[in-house]
């Protein structure tokens, strides 16, 4: 099965179809966690190892996705530029939108991948495979995303 299936180069695990989720919200501990963290900060003096330092702790608190960016907000403080900081100028990961449309080929190279599989009787080789393939059409974004938007 695919889901013992972990590790740096690898393929994230699915569990199937039933492993794709939307956007998780936080907790209100989290959100806490989120709040006291920050608290310890102004604004506009965070250096970038102060936002690297606190990506990590966010990291290690399993905080993550919108949520982040909505407590980090919440506490007064622009998420862009505290994220940009914490990575070395990158651009924050644009929230999903409504707007986007389906790119049908894009579909079609992703059906016609993943018809080639048994996604619930998946051994650790063709898991390799279809993470490769999938890498190799375009259809992968970091963080192991699937992105057939136009």
């Amino acid at each position: 099965m695919m889901n013992g299936i972990q590790g740096a180069g690898g393929p994230p695990p699915m569990g199937g179809m039933g492993g794709m989720r939307g956007p998780q919200q936080l907790s209100e501990e989290q959100k806490q966690t989120v709040q006291d963290l920050l608290e310890e900060y102004e604004e506009e003096e965070i250096t970038t190892e102060d936002a690297k330092e606190l990506f990590e702790a966010f990291k290690e608190a399993g905080i993550r996705g919108p949520g982040l960016r909505e407590a980090i907000e919440e506490a007064g403080f622009n998420a862009d530029e505290l994220f940009s900081k914490a990575h070395d100028g990158q651009k924050p990961p644009a929230p999903p939108s409504g707007g986007r449309q389906v790119n049908s080929a894009s579909l079609q190279s992703l059906q016609s991948i993943l018809e080639q599989y048994d996604l619930e009787n998946m051994d650790q080789e063709q898991a390799n495979q279809l993470y490769s393939q999938l890498n190799q059409a375009g259809l992968l974004r970091a963080g192991g995303m699937i992105d057939i938007t136009t």
